[in-house]
């Protein structure tokens, strides 16, 4: 590949990504979740919803690398195999959505979810109910579809897991796995479809050492500031964004 080729994506939107792709490490980095929610609707508008999926997967896939050894050792598989079962089922059928709606549906729909997301973490619900197979299998789905459709699976896995009965560990290892396996489905399924090509794994490639950055100042902060103070400005800052997506 020329320098001429690679020099076509490099231009204001990928600065402004580098931007966006820090704040949403630093805000996961920090609180353990939210990264997406944030990313998702502001690179949907900067490159689309296609591209802005596959490219935000792609920087997370590898963002987390180092995490999944350990993580893969430590998780209860009995809680994880059954959401990523129906996760594999749904994902691939739901990412079909983005490949064929009008982007600024999506754009407006991701921003409305993103919302609804935010106050579900905002009122501090917790799941309650069985956790056997129907129950996992459900979640499954809803992760699936959201994944697929906007590359913000995590929240209903995390509402998910955090009602379990496992010690806090086992339920990190848990999310991560999962959110890795989600993020290999809505890869594969994307490069079946055509939807990662050359810009997406130039932009990727260029977003990733921002998104190593900004875990490290966000796992920088945790250990300086309380998490219960920033837990609350993310959550503030992803509604905003939420609603730019839906009204801008």
């Amino acid at each position: 590949m020329s320098i001429e080729t690679l020099l076509v994506f490099i231009d204001i939107d990928l600065a402004i990504a580098i931007g966006i792709i820090i704040v949403a490490a630093i805000i996961s980095g920090y609180t353990g979740f939210g990264g997406a929610l944030f990313q998702v609707p502001l690179m949907v508008m900067l490159f689309g919803p296609v591209e802005a999926v596959a490219v935000t997967r792609l920087v997370s896939m590898f963002g987390r690398a180092q995490l999944y050894p350990s993580s893969a050792r430590t998780a209860n598989w009995s809680e994880v195999f059954p959401l990523v079962l129906a996760i594999i089922v749904i994902t691939p059928f739901a990412s079909s959505v983005l490949f064929i709606a009008d982007p600024d549906l999506i754009r407006r729909g991701i921003g409305g979810l993103v919302i609804a997301l935010t106050i579900l973490m905002m009122s501090g619900w917790q799941y309650r109910g069985p956790r056997r197979w129907p129950a996992s299998l459900s979640f499954g789905a809803v992760c699936g579809a959201l994944a697929g459709i906007a590359g913000i699976g995590g929240p209903p896995m995390v509402v998910y897991f955090m009602a379990g009965p496992d010690e806090a560990r086992v339920r990190r290892a848990n999310i991560i796995i999962t959110v890795a396996l989600v993020t290999a489905v809505v890869l594969i399924t994307f490069i079946v479809k055509g939807g990662v090509g050359t810009s997406t794994l130039v932009r990727a490639a260029v977003l990733f050492p921002a998104s190593i950055a900004g875990t490290w100042i966000g796992n920088w902060l945790f250990k300086i500031a309380p998490q219960s103070y920033f837990r609350k400005f993310a959550l503030g800052v992803l509604f905003v964004t939420g609603l730019a997506a839906m009204l801008l």
